[in-house]
């Protein structure tokens, strides 16, 4: 009988779980995506989470780093937390090639995320150097050859621009 309280005890317990063992916060989204293929470099780079992030007065305790194909730190270092998104600011420079995202949060639970992400530009120019007029006066359109003043992207040539 007394074998069989221990038992019925020890089942109870482990049926109920363990108390205090939360699950961290888990990445739900990234723009742009993971592995995704874009146009031209955006102008910045948000993730998310299924929970709130920490802040901690002036501290950095969530930040995100992208570096390009080369190695070279392309975002502004200007992360902003708002809620349980971190966005980043980029640089508008001229890469192609496989962009590195890295990032470290601290979620509501108090314990640090860290991971990372890749993206590839495929074509030439950040979407601020095309959409911004001071740039450069002109552009050549890749597929039509065709020159235009820099005001927005022409829908007409889905190929890319070429900065001259």
């Amino acid at each position: 009988m007394k074998i069989k309280r221990i038992m019925c005890a020890i089942g109870l317990c482990l049926s109920l779980g363990i108390p205090g063992a939360e699950a961290h916060a888990q990445l739900v989204e990234t723009i742009p995506k993971s592995n995704a293929k874009v146009q031209v470099l955006p102008e910045k780079v948000r993730i998310e989470f299924d929970g709130n992030l920490i802040t901690i007065g002036d501290e950095r305790t969530n930040l995100i780093i992208v570096r390009d194909s080369q190695g070279n730190q392309i975002d502004q270092n200007d992360s902003i937390v708002g809620g349980a998104r971190l966005t980043i600011s980029l640089k508008p420079v001229r890469t192609t090639g496989r962009i590195h995202v890295n990032y470290r949060v601290v979620s509501e639970d108090g314990h640090p995320i860290e991971g990372d992400y890749f993206f590839t530009v495929v074509g030439s120019v950040s979407a601020k150097a095309v959409t911004t007029p001071a740039a450069k006066k002109t552009i050549t359109c890749i597929k039509t050859k065709k020159k235009i003043k820099v005001t927005a992207m022409n829908p007409r040539c889905a190929s890319g621009w070429r900065m001259i």
